[in-house]
């Protein structure tokens, strides 16, 4: 009974911030929204969230089910949406209700907003278009005699639709399957709150979550949101992001003690724990049991004194270190950091770029050993000295992974912040993903690039597991800090 509890409570809250993700676009006004439902009165299944333009555009009504997996143990297939299990209802069967419900009232889609993705090799996956989870029209077309139209015919009469009404309906319907995980929609939403001027972090978030409940509680047109009502409760729970001017300015010393272009509100010097002619860098325990904790110690100081969360970063950082300085000052905490790159500085909240890609060399290794090596190469391809590190101490991983970006490591790999951006996410997604197919006990991140870089990765390794980083000796490597 407890772990069922669990999943519905996981369930609710996935549907609650999805939720708080679209209603949000209630405050850019090229989306042209009137208003939004949650658990619209009259929508069926499709009720979780309901967005209703102005009468003025030609947009659809988007009508939502979200549902949530509590693990991957299977998928979405052509067959499984026709499935009751222990109901008598299937999920095509509940979706199906809805739209005729709603269909004679205007221009509807239906969507199904699911972390669970379509099962590899079924043809649901090819009929889902990219670009707007539309379904492809081959599925209405297709001969009779062809898989899709074997799969046509029994959806058909599962619904028990003529040719006219089964084409409405499916042309109607949008699966966003193979979405993201709770963690990922809470840095996608903080993300979104800071893009529209509101705080962001876990407890801003927590705030607005309870705010969809209440609504939902309160019931009636309560729960049908406009403009006025959302900016009504973003005043009474205080989360529109008070005017940071210059924001918090941090310094930290590790390599060299430098003057920089802004006074500190907060310097650590770390320094006498480094030498850079030697490249002697602390050992694991001073790193874990003394600058770690101080760099917490010093997060929580900022928190509790003030509600700024806009962090200018300054100092001559080993690597190490920046990963350090971006884990503690996360994208989780609300944390939006300004980065000194070369003659720039960077926003660590820059979107990503959409061209950016990652390519992932991945290898297998010991299937009897706990851990994973992971080298990131930026601007130069370190994977085969890693490798003779880890040799040459008698390390064995259960798998290897090699991540560089599309173009290759070079000085010039990292076009600009939005590219920075797109691959410290790609990195993100990336570690998630192997940390599910392994998953290793820790994970043994060696990095070559810049240290700004570095930051926006280390901003976003969160629910990425233990990760030991590695300082650069010339020659090898030597263990440095445990993120966690």
């Amino acid at each position: 009974m407890g772990e069922r509890s669990a999943a519905r409570l996981e369930g609710d809250r996935y549907q609650h911030l999805y939720s708080w993700y679209l209603i949000l676009d209630l405050l850019d006004p090229e989306r042209d929204i009137d208003h939004i439902w949650v658990e619209h009165p009259c929508a069926g299944a499709a009720d979780d969230v309901t967005v209703h333009p102005q009468h003025s555009t030609e947009q659809s009504t988007r009508y939502y089910q979200v549902k949530w997996h509590v693990d991957h143990r299977s998928g979405y297939s052509m067959a499984s949406l026709m499935d009751r299990g222990k109901g008598a209802t299937s999920l095509l069967e509940k979706l199906w209700k809805s739209w005729n419900i709603l269909r004679e009232n205007d221009q509807i889609e239906i969507w199904l907003v699911s972390n669970w993705a379509v099962l590899p090799g079924d043809p649901l996956g090819n009929l889902i278009r990219s670009r707007a989870y539309r379904l492809n029209d081959e599925f209405l077309i297709a001969g009779p005699r062809s898989e899709l139209g074997h799969w046509r015919k029994k959806w058909q009469d599962h619904l028990g639709a003529d040719d006219e009404e089964f084409a409405d309906f499916y042309r109607s319907l949008h699966l966003r399957l193979g979405f993201v995980s709770i963690a990922d929609l809470d840095e996608l939403i903080d993300t979104r709150m800071q893009a529209y001027g509101l705080k962001s972090g876990d407890g801003p978030r927590n705030a607005a979550l309870n705010q969809v409940r209440e609504w939902i509680e309160q019931g009636g047109e309560r729960k049908r949101i406009t403009l006025d009502q959302l900016k009504e409760a973003l005043d009474k729970l205080n989360l529109w992001a008070t005017a940071d001017e210059e924001g918090i300015v941090i310094v930290l010393h590790t390599w060299s003690v430098r003057r920089y272009d802004c006074q500190p509100d907060y310097e650590l010097d770390w320094s006498a724990h480094f030498d850079h002619q030697t490249r002697r860098a602390p050992d694991p325990t001073t790193w874990n049991e003394v600058l770690l904790p101080e760099l917490r110690t010093l997060e929580q100081t900022i928190s509790q004194a003030t509600p700024c969360r806009r962090i200018q970063l300054r100092g001559s950082l080993c690597l190490s270190a920046a990963f350090a300085l971006g884990h503690v000052f996360s994208v989780a905490g609300g944390y939006r950091l300004e980065i000194q790159h070369r003659t720039s500085l960077w926003l660590s909240e820059t979107p990503p770029a959409q061209d950016c890609r990652l390519e992932v060399i991945e290898e297998t290794g010991d299937k009897t050993t706990s851990d994973l090596l992971v080298v990131l190469s930026v601007t130069w391809d370190a994977s085969q000295e890693v490798l003779e590190y880890v040799r040459s101490q008698g390390l064995s991983f259960r798998a290897h992974l090699h991540l560089l970006p599309a173009g290759g490591a070079h000085d010039y790999s990292v076009k600009d912040v939005s590219h920075a951006s797109a691959l410290a996410r790609l990195t993100r997604l990336e570690l998630r993903r192997a940390r599910r197919v392994y998953q290793p006990v820790t994970t043994h991140l060696f990095y070559f690039g810049p240290q700004s870089l570095a930051v926006l990765v280390g901003q976003k390794l969160n629910a990425c597991g233990p990760i030991q980083l590695y300082e650069y000796q010339d020659p090898g490597y030597t263990p440095s800090c445990l993120l966690w």
